[in-house]
Formats: structure tokens, C-alpha cells, sequence
């Protein structure tokens, strides 16, 4: 079984602030989403029960302080990271890795 992700992030986040996770999933399994700043602290964690096999996922980031984080995204045995950073500037920056 395989967790397929996608991101997307609004170009001008100065005025959104959100990074948006689609997970394409087995239905018969949950999915926990885990997000780690760069000293190893959780940020956000949320588990989604099976049933559905996608999921959108929607993070508020306007109150991340600049830095990388790492998003995990968990399905049975499966683990799919991905790292991202915050970059505050005149404008909100996101980069996926």
C-alpha cells in the first residue's frame, strides 16, 4: 500500500498564509500528519481515521516563526517526510524540499 502526497502552496502568502496537503491514501487505513520544527518540537498533530482514501489537509502557517520544519505524514508502515521552510521577508515565503 502507498501514501501519495501533493502540495501547494498560494504564490502571495502574504495574504493567505496556508500550505495545502492532498494525501491519497488506502481507505482502510488512518493517516496521522505530524509537523516537527527544526529543534524536534511538535507544532501540529492531528490523526484522521480511515474511511476516506483522500484526504486534504490545510495548514494555518502565518504563526510559524522563520526556520525548517519537517511534515511527516503516516499510514500504516508507511512514513512520507517532507521539509519545508518559513521565510519572513515583506512577504511569507514557503519552500518545499
Amino acid at each position: 500500500m502507498q501514501i501519495t502526497p501533493s502540495f501547494r502552496c498560494p504564490q502571495d502568502l502574504s495574504v493567505a498564509s496556508k500550505l495545502w496537503v492532498g494525501i491519497e491514501k488506502p481507505a482502510d487505513q488512518g493517516v496521522e500528519l505530524t509537523i516537527f520544527d527544526d529543534r524536534q518540537r511538535i507544532v501540529f498533530h492531528q490523526y484522521h481515521t480511515k474511511g476516506n482514501a483522500m484526504l486534504v489537509q490545510r495548514f494555518d502557517i502565518k504563526n510559524l516563526y522563520d526556520g525548517e520544519y519537517a511534515l511527516y505524514i503516516r499510514s500504516g508502515k508507511e512514513i512520507v517526510k517532507k521539509i519545508f521552510t518559513v521565510k519572513t521577508s515583506e512577504m511569507t515565503q514557503v519552500v518545499l524540499k
